[in-house]
């Protein structure tokens, strides 16, 4: 189930309406849960109708401050265990997806003297059950000193509300993917505070009903929170092209002058953040140039082959030789970025120098994607199940491990069918 939570401050901003809409077209949540709507009843529902979701609880705002709202789609059958202006609270059941367990969406207090009673409060309301339970939202409160930039040092004196409430229920950080600070303050033009504010949480066993859970920090658009999408349950795809450093690189000295610029200019930043932002921006620089100093090499091939083809086919006083050795010398070092490309990608020692095999490499690493990928478990009786969802590869792996500590006889049998390709030329 897909969750999303986001301090959107006001829900009366265009821009801030227009992204919500299209986080909920490309995210498809089940569950939002929106703070500081700062609207009222009529006004969120009508906005709830116009996103899809015919369900929903509000909390009006108190004056022109605060206000909370949750939607939830049909799918998605909720019981509500206590409602505040601060948090919501209840137990989610998804039937379809075999989802069952607690959910707590909170705004934290942002003022000093209302902290000590909210926290205590939600310390008290924690200590329930023993069922998965989930906690996420703007806590308002930081737990490290790292997850904190510009304004004022680090207090070391300060109360840490959030790790009492973390010790006290049992509760761990989903940590999270994309940027590190999900709250920003502005001055004019220039950022002068950024914290982590919004996050999620989860006891042990929600952590292990729903192992895979993911927490992505979505981009800040027309508000200075981060909207927070949660994903228990992550669909088994292709996590798309990962980035590799290319060997052909080595050989462009105008590689080595763009990681010099991205690495020279430290800024300001702490060191564990300039150093993700300069890899990040050395990334994007190095796969940028890429695209444009190395093309395509199958299709550049194609194209080259053809216009030598039809060099050759000219009458011979109109043939260009000069020409054809230039086209040959490109195909050439086309050939050879080719060769490295798949050399990198195929894990294995079986490339002699100067072995030009470039499709032995692509089938080989082809081949080991197939081998590494679970499709299908077969029983001892010879029916099978096919793998669609990575929850029930998990609870097999689970299963399995947990059989095998333990000593039991499982009647599983594993079989590999694999056959090396074989080097040609």
């Amino acid at each position: 189930m897909i969750q999303l939570s986001w301090n959107c401050q006001g829900l009366g901003n265009p821009l801030t309406i227009l992204y919500l809409k299209e986080l909920l077209h490309s995210k498809n949540p089940s569950v939002v849960f929106l703070m500081e709507t700062k609207q009222n009843s009529h006004s969120i529902k009508n906005l709830r109708r116009q996103c899809g979701y015919h369900k929903g609880l509000t909390v009006d705002p108190i004056g022109r401050a605060g206000g909370l709202c949750i939607w939830w789609k049909s799918t998605v059958e909720i019981e509500f265990l206590d409602v505040t202006k601060n948090w919501i609270d209840a137990v989610v059941k998804v039937p379809s997806d075999s989802f069952y367990g607690r959910c707590t969406w909170v705004y934290g207090t942002p003022y000093n003297s209302e902290k000590v009673e909210f926290w205590k409060t939600l310390n008290a309301w924690g200590r329930k059950d023993h069922i998965p339970w989930m906690v996420m939202g703007d806590l308002n409160e930081i737990s490290w000193q790292h997850e904190k930039e510009g304004g004022n040092g680090w207090n070391t004196s300060r109360r840490r509300f959030l790790i009492e409430f973390m010790n006290s229920c049992n509760l761990m950080d989903l940590g999270f993917k994309g940027q590190g600070f999900t709250w920003e303050r502005l001055m004019g033009d220039n950022v002068i505070l950024r914290e982590r504010l919004d996050r999620a949480l989860a006891n042990p066993e929600w952590l292990e009903e729903w192992q895979g859970t993911c927490v992505t920090h979505c981009t800040k658009i027309g508000s200075d929170h981060c909207p927070i999408l949660l994903d228990s349950n992550p669909a088994c795809r292709s996590k798309g092209n990962i980035f590799r450093f290319e060997a052909r690189w080595l050989h462009e000295e105008e590689c080595g002058n763009i990681i010099k610029d991205c690495w020279s200019d430290g800024g300001y930043a702490k060191n564990d953040v300039k150093w993700t932002r300069n890899l990040q921006l050395c990334k994007t620089r190095l796969i940028r140039w890429n695209k444009v100093h190395f093309p395509n090499c199958k299709t550049r091939i194609r194209e080259l082959t053809l216009e030598l083809e039809q060099l050759q086919n000219e009458n011979i006083q109109d043939v260009c030789v000069p020409q054809q050795r230039s086209i040959k010398i490109e195909l050439d070092k086309l050939w050879n970025w080719e060769e490295q490309y798949w050399k990198q990608r195929s894990r294995i020692s079986w490339l002699k120098s100067g072995d030009a095999n470039s499709k032995f490499f692509h089938i080989s690493t082809i081949q080991r994607r197939q081998r590494n990928r679970v499709v299908k478990i077969q029983n001892a009786r010879g029916s099978g199940l096919l793998v669609r969802k990575q929850s029930r590869m998990n609870s097999f792996i689970s299963f399995v491990t947990y059989s095998l500590l333990l000593g039991l006889e499982i009647g599983l049998k594993f079989s590999v069918k694999w056959t090396p390709p074989s080097p040609q030329r």
